[in-house]
């Protein structure tokens, strides 16, 4: 056992009481003494199913958010999750990125309307598919793509998650899958050499519809990670540092994790005839290594400590204790339903979803309608509800491809239910 996990064992024991571990509670009195009994079933009931080691809530309602752990981060190391684990967090990234565009946008060095060609020219003509399922065959676009259309998914752009056809081979053939990949995939023929290659290669790539006409799942945030780079003339890991980061305090929340915290970054899971197979354990983890580019789309790593601290200044329109990290009223626009009344908005992924903001929802996924926030593919999910004065993030880590888990919603439910109680 390391020192690390040597001092979260003996934190965990001293701290029994506060996360309701005592033996000496019988275990009806231990449930009712606990702040947000359903919610805490949620967790502890999917630890008790097999189907992961452990899951964490985390619940922001003062300065501090209260953290409900359960179980441990890895089948292997009994080491229970709390606010400082580490977490592949996904798609969490994009609201992070957004906001950060919307910094610039408040310092009037972004246009919302402002056309993407403005800052790379690559993009100047953008050529739309066709006949998208049966062909690489397009045209060119009769709309401008815009800043703001990158950050609500309404450039026009493909994905690999709401695209098919020939389109798919051609993200895949060109490198744009993904920054990472994991141990036993092959090495790409062609790898990308970091985000301005990324880019010029997603210059090349046809859009699946009509900048500004339908809400589509696309690499908008990560195009947009490109232009805060240009924008500010410095790397955009450095932008995101100085512009959010640093003024929140974000200590934990990096696109490759240090040596020295390997063993806080808890495994990722997928299943496998029903049971948990690990994809990426902590100590040997490849988010350990840089990845081929730093992805404004699915890049972050984070933890409850970090993003709540993302969370707590949103929901402030803007600060964090004494600073003011960006404008009330942009704030308040970033996380405002910005798509225009023409957009098409049936191909929205997030059942019940009210609108869209600066890379992340309104509602949606048993949340409040104005709530803003959005979820990463591992499975975890943050969100700011101003108007029940409530952030919040459920924590785990499996590949949401592994459908037979989908307890979000199950937790969201819980947790306003014991809101509404207290």
């Amino acid at each position: 056992m390391n020192q690390s996990d040597t001092l979260r064992r003996r934190a965990l024991l001293k701290g029994a009481g506060m996360f309701g571990l005592s033996a000496a509670l019988p275990h009806a009195a231990w449930a009712k003494a606990q702040p947000y009994p359903g919610a805490r079933t949620v967790l502890a009931d999917l630890v008790k199913s097999g189907a992961l080691p452990g899951a964490m809530g985390s619940v922001g309602r003062k300065k501090t958010p209260d953290i409900l752990p359960a179980g441990s981060i890895d089948f292997d190391r009994q080491v229970a999750p709390d606010a400082h684990t580490l977490w592949r967090i996904y798609s969490m990234t994009k609201p992070v990125v957004g906001i950060a565009a919307m910094i610039l946008v408040g310092e009037g060095k972004l246009r919302l309307d402002q056309p993407v060609a403005d800052i790379i020219p690559a993009f100047a003509k953008p050529m739309v598919l066709v006949d998208p399922k049966n062909s690489l065959d397009a045209a060119p676009a009769k709309n401008v793509m815009t800043v703001g259309q990158l950050m609500t998914h309404t450039s026009g752009m493909a994905s690999l998650f709401q695209d098919s056809g020939p389109i798919v081979a051609e993200i895949s053939r060109l490198g744009l899958s993904s920054s990472r990949r994991w141990r036993d995939q092959p090495a790409p023929e062609n790898p990308v050499q970091g985000l301005e290659d990324f880019t010029a290669r997603l210059a090349s790539l046809p859009l699946s519809s009509e900048p500004g006409t339908q809400w589509r799942y696309s690499f908008g945030l990560d195009l947009l990670g490109r232009i805060l780079e240009i924008v500010e003339g410095k790397p955009f890991e450095t932008v995101l540092r100085e512009k959010l980061f640093e003024p929140l305090g974000m200590n934990e929340t990096f696109f490759q994790t240090p040596a020295n915290r390997a063993n806080d970054l808890a495994t990722i899971y997928t299943l496998q005839d029903g049971k948990p197979v690990a994809l990426d354990k902590g100590p040997d983890s490849v988010f350990l290594k840089p990845p081929a580019y730093v992805s404004g789309g699915h890049g972050l790593i984070s933890s409850a400590h970090d993003y709540d601290r993302f969370l707590a200044m949103l929901a402030n329109d803007g600060t964090l204790g004494k600073n003011r990290v960006m404008p009330a009223a942009t704030a308040r626009l970033a996380m405002s339903d910005m798509l225009s009344p023409q957009i098409d908005r049936t191909s929205i992924i997030v059942p019940g979803c009210h609108g869209f903001g600066a890379g992340g929802a309104l509602g949606g996924m048993g949340l409040n309608k104005d709530s803003f926030g959005w979820f990463g593919l591992g499975g975890t999910i943050g969100w700011v509800d101003k108007a029940q004065k409530t952030r919040g993030g459920f924590w785990v880590q499996y590949m949401m491809t592994s459908t037979q888990i989908s307890p979000q919603s199950d937790f969201i439910r819980a947790l306003y239910n014991d809101l509404g109680a207290a």
